[in-house]
């Protein structure tokens, strides 16, 4: 079973199921050319605990994607976005080991998208990795509305 069927039949997720990757009508992620994609609202998944906007789970021909994006319309600070973004890869890990799959069988990305860029802040968090579990992962940034095949693109 792949991973958009697990989270599709686990009664725990199936409430934490959104349409969109957005904060409010001011920053989103797009995901048009993504069909096959169950995308989870991240403060549903975990309350006590920061974690990121949304968990989005994408089946390609050949590849499953984890994308945990961060989405923010005001000032980013890189201390809060490590902290979010470390929480949400234990917790993108736990879903993966629930349905099964292996980390090694994913491309995760942990995105995150800004209204406006501090430059100091933005080199502090492109420099960041976040590393869980001998999973090390560095940082994407970008503009909110940007594309995620635009985003994996670009990386490849």
């Amino acid at each position: 079973m792949g991973v958009l069927e697990c989270v599709k039949q686990n009664p725990e997720l199936e409430d934490k199921i959104v349409n969109h990757c957005a904060e409010g009508n001011r920053c989103k992620l797009k995901l048009d050319g993504m069909n096959e994609r169950i995308i989870l609202k991240g403060e549903c998944l975990c309350s006590n605990q920061k974690i990121c906007d949304c968990f989005v789970f994408v089946e390609e021909v050949d590849l499953g994607i984890v994308a945990l994006v961060e989405l923010k319309s005001r000032s980013v600070h890189a201390s809060e976005i490590e902290e979010k973004l470390e929480n949400s890869l234990e917790r993108a890990i736990e879903i993966l080991d629930d349905c099964g799959v292996s980390v090694g069988d994913v491309r995760i990305y942990l995105i995150v998208l800004a209204k406006n860029w501090r430059s100091e802040e933005h080199r502090k968090i492109r420099r960041s990795s976040i590393k869980i579990r001998g999973i090390e992962e560095g940082i994407i940034t970008g503009k909110c509305d940007n594309l995620l095949r635009d985003i994996i693109s670009r990386l490849n």
